[in-house]
């Protein structure tokens, strides 16, 4: 008797053997792996005990053989573990080899089927092969070497299937592993990118929005005011005396109070409000659906919670105290479009300075100072020509243009129906750019100020 696993023979080599045409390459490459095919255990059934006896004898020493004696017991056998083949005899009572092998199809679907047989020309046998329910049949009286070669090309598709499913579930970890990078990864990437955009419309200093956000933001604002018949204000805010906060205890202590007012002018206000610096010491507020009284209220309070808050090295403004001035303008009482309504926030500053400090001054003059009192003041605007060339100025030290460097400044303030003309010649002082017209003849006499020149004409 040969050896079973003698290696120079396959059922390939067989007449008449139904061997699948790969089987050589595969038998070469399992070879080459090392596969131990005693790790894969086969279940034989056969009712006839000399059979499994005979079985034995010949496979034992090359294969994990376990033996059942008809279709039920092997039924309860696979329930208990697992096999890799299945290879049953085709004539038994009660129950056929290829009813045992179906039924085993859809409960082990990895399970590989064998049946043995004398009979080659059973209907059922011969559709059952070619419906892919049983891997091969051996015939009998089967030859030890075929049914060994046959034993191990059945263990080979099993492990190659169980290789299979490995692969696959290791793609599929892996997929889930790359999916799961890749949703870090755009996390990660959403997460800069917001930070990006916070950067590019945030102030470096205080964290609120900066100068440019302000603007895009305010037009878009206006834009949807105008379209919702809605009204919106404007606070424009000012630190009073901050550059004497600034020489007397250094920039980076400036710095440490912008950032401090900031968190407080962000506490003091509605969250759908906005507030961003709008350059140096000055911030401004924008407050959808608003009126303008209501912002003048809104903005008396941030100017009495501001001159209230403990701010460290307060005591060396004047008063001992750190004060705002605000200037509150609404579109559309003020102005028809975003500019004209920032323009007149900034005339309303502009008197809110010049009358003191430490107010709340709107666009339409009404003043409020401490929580009483109010002025009616003339509303001013100002056409400045500078070498020829004219353009509209708010009332603010900020915009009218210092005179020292320009060889004629001519100032026209008009107000109702008179018109007031100020021609300043070359070296006057920043001064006499920003007196309003009512106080100019008065204030910048040339007996005041015997090195300039005036011109003053009133015209009805």
């Amino acid at each position: 008797m040969a050896a079973p696993d003698e290696p120079d023979r396959t059922l390939a080599d067989l007449p008449g053997s139904r061997t699948p045409p790969n089987v050589r390459d595969s038998l070469e490459f399992s070879v080459s792996q090392g596969l131990r095919y005693y790790e894969y255990p086969v279940l034989v059934v056969d009712d006839e005990p000399e059979n499994l006896q005979a079985f034995l004898l010949n496979f034992r020493d090359s294969f994990t053989v376990h033996t059942a004696e008809s279709g039920p017991e092997a039924l309860r056998m696979l329930a208990e573990r697992e096999y890799a083949v299945l290879l049953s005899d085709q004539r038994m009572p009660g129950m056929s080899g290829v009813e045992l092998l179906e039924r085993t199809v859809d409960s082990y679907p990895d399970l590989v089927r064998v049946v043995v047989t004398g009979y080659t020309d059973n209907e059922s046998l011969i559709q059952a092969i070619n419906q892919g329910r049983i891997y091969h049949y051996v015939t009998k009286p089967w030859n030890h070497q075929e049914l060994g070669v046959t034993l191990r090309r059945a263990i080979e598709r099993y492990a190659m299937a169980a290789h299979n499913r490995q692969l696959i579930a290791d793609l599929r970890r892996s997929k889930q592993d790359i999916e799961r990078k890749l949703k870090q990864a755009n996390r990660e990437l959403q997460r800069a990118n917001e930070r990006w955009r916070k950067l590019a419309v945030s102030d470096g200093l205080t964290g609120l929005y900066n100068h440019r956000y302000f603007q895009e933001r305010w037009r878009r604002e206006v834009q949807r005011a105008r379209r919702y018949h809605e009204t919106l204000s404007l606070m424009i805010i000012d630190v009073d005396n901050f550059k004497n906060f600034n020489d007397t205890m250094g920039h980076p202590q400036g710095d440490v109070l912008l950032k401090e007012l900031s968190t407080l002018l962000t506490r003091s206000v509605r969250e759908v409000d906005l507030v961003a610096r709008y350059g140096g010491e000055e911030f401004v507020i924008v407050l959808p659906k608003t009126p303008r009284m209501d912002a003048v209220v809104l903005a008396q309070r941030v100017r009495s919670f501001v001159a209230q808050h403990p701010f460290r090295h307060r005591d060396v403004q004047p008063g001992g105290r750190l004060t705002i001035s605000v200037g509150v303008s609404a579109f559309p009482d003020d102005g028809g479009d975003a500019s004209e309504v920032i323009i007149a926030a900034d005339k309303a500053l502009y008197r809110a300075k010049h009358a003191g400090r430490d107010r709340v001054m709107a666009a339409v003059g009404v003043t409020e100072e401490g929580g009483a009192g109010s002025a009616q003041d003339e509303e001013l605007d100002f056409i400045v020509e500078e070498d020829g060339q004219a353009r509209l100025a708010a009332l603010s030290a900020t915009d009218l243009p210092v005179a020292a460097g320009i060889d004629t400044l001519r100032l026209k303030v008009m107000q109702e129906e008179k018109q007031a003309a100020l021609i300043v010649k070359a070296g006057a002082s920043a001064r006499g750019a920003s007196v309003p017209t009512a106080q100019a003849e008065e204030m910048l006499s040339p007996e005041d100020e015997p090195s300039l020149e005036f011109e003053i004409e009133v015209t009805d």
